[in-house]
């Protein structure tokens, strides 16, 4: 998503900071950056509504790109891959498998025969690849303690991306929305406050 100003807005700010050398740029620049942290929490706070997971872990795949004097634009976009089944919240292990919800709009679910485990330092949640029938472990057998070559290969359980979700038109088109009128806001105290720090300068000089 790209936050920037319309031409109307821009000329509106160039007639109001006329007699300070690049005025407009850059209040309109401070306006963006300022905007674009706020948007982030915003966006943030959308894709929360949907996905089960920490403000600071959807943030953790939010990147921003700040504009400058050269390029007064910003971007937000969202990066990253399908997210591990453990870092939704309240994800566990039972007896019978892995209950994990990742969407708040859908009810927990138990992944049967699932389990979780470390690998690389972290901890994930796992499935091993078959595709007869899954029956019932048979008491006091260890299926990790079986010779390599018995073994089926494990599958990583992972959720949606960030940007899956993010990039949903009723989620990045509240964003967008709500980003116009921060814009605007930021922009009107940024022009006012240069216009009165311009101001307090003359002022001074006579």
């Amino acid at each position: 998503m790209n936050i920037e100003l319309n031409q109307d807005q821009f000329r509106d700010v160039q007639a109001m900071l006329a007699d300070i050398p690049k005025g407009a740029l850059r209040v309109t620049v401070r306006a963006i950056n300022h905007t674009l942290g706020t948007t982030k929490t915003l966006a943030a706070k959308e894709i929360g509504m949907r996905m089960n997971l920490t403000q600071t872990r959807i943030k953790a795949d939010l990147k921003t790109d700040n504009a400058n004097y050269s390029n007064p634009s910003g971007k937000l976009a969202a990066t990253g891959e399908p997210i591990s089944l453990t870092t939704f919240s309240g994800t566990r292990q039972t007896l019978k498998g892995v209950s994990v919800q990742v969407l708040t709009t859908t009810p927990r679910t138990l992944l049967k025969h699932a389990f979780i485990g470390t690998s690389h330092n972290s901890q994930q949640a796992f499935w091993r690849k078959w595709t007869g029938t899954r029956t019932a472990v048979k008491p006091g057998m260890k299926y990790g303690r079986l010779p390599y070559d018995y073994r089926h290969p494990l599958e990583r359980l992972t959720g949606p991306r960030i940007e899956d979700i993010y990039s949903k038109p009723e989620v990045i088109g509240a964003v967008i929305t709500k980003a116009g009128v921060k814009l605007h806001e930021r922009l009107d105290h940024e022009a006012n406050y240069l216009l009165s720090q311009y101001q307090s300068k003359l002022y001074g000089a006579d």
